[in-house]
């Protein structure tokens, strides 16, 4: 969403004439920094991995936060890559962004790099800080109360409402055991 919608370098709109209008975004970020939108883990979003190959699936922070880095060493550790050709280096200045549920992600991997840095002399020297947009970083807490603040906006009536809140009890009780 970011990238199509927000801060990417293209905007994609309805048109009468054809499905979506693609028109260049005069405010993106990229026209002044260098800007890598990254669909992670395997699994959510847009990106998918063989299903046979379990260990293409992440199930811990921790592990989520060890394949970040190790893509981010594959990109700036490439002598041939993109990264390589533009003078971006591990002492270049980094800013990890997460939006949403990546609001969830982009702390792990900031401490990750932080602590391969200073532990194992690490490649990334440059993060000068993180940012969570819109962060959706407790779902349990957040979802308990979407059943009543869709009531009180008049989204629902009382049964709905009621049905939506028996909903999430059931799901958050089953992901807590």
């Amino acid at each position: 969403m970011g990238n199509l919608f927000e801060l990417g370098p293209f905007q994609i709109s309805e048109s009468s004439s054809k499905a979506y209008n693609i028109t260049r975004n005069k405010w993106t970020w990229t026209q002044a920094y260098n800007i890598l939108f990254v669909d992670q883990p395997a699994g959510t979003g847009l990106s998918y991995a063989d299903p046979t190959y379990s260990k293409a699936y992440v199930t811990s922070q921790e592990e989520l936060a060890t394949d970040f880095y190790a893509a981010l060493r594959e990109l700036y550790q490439n002598t041939n890559g993109c990264f390589n050709k533009l003078g971006i280096t591990g002492s270049s200045p980094l800013f990890v962004f997460g939006e949403s549920y990546g609001g969830k992600y982009a702390p792990a991997i900031g401490y990750n790099i932080l602590t391969e840095a200073k532990d194992n002399k690490g490649f990334l020297t440059g993060l000068k800080g993180i940012a969570i947009g819109d962060g959706f970083t407790a779902p349990f807490s957040t979802l308990r109360n979407m059943g009543e603040y869709a009531y009180n906006f008049g989204l629902l009536d009382y049964q709905e409402r009621a049905k939506i809140e028996q909903f999430i009890l059931n799901a958050t009780y089953q992901n807590m055991n």
